[in-house]
């Protein structure tokens, strides 16, 4: 199976099974994430500091990504439930 051009395996030695390329997964997601989370949030400003707290979480817990052919369903998991928390 071929990985989300995003996803690259880890380093040898490192218990993370996934790294994440941020910066591939930000100009793939981060307008249809934006959206999403605007017609949840009712103010740009909080629209934003909610994406950013997204991606800071997508960063740093890629390595529970079990299955990475559900590499969105997981991104838009992370975001519903950092809306509403």
């Amino acid at each position: 199976m071929i990985n989300p051009s995003f996803l690259v395996p880890a380093l040898p030695g490192r218990e993370v099974a996934m790294q994440c390329d941020t910066d591939a997964i930000w100009i793939k997601y981060s307008p249809r994430l934006k959206h999403f989370i605007r017609k949840r949030v009712s103010d740009e400003s909080s629209a934003d500091d909610i994406l950013q707290e997204v991606f800071k979480k997508i960063h740093s817990h890629i390595g529970t990504l079990k299955d990475e052919t559900k590499v969105e369903r997981w991104i838009y998991s992370i975001t519903r439930n950092t809306i509403i928390s």
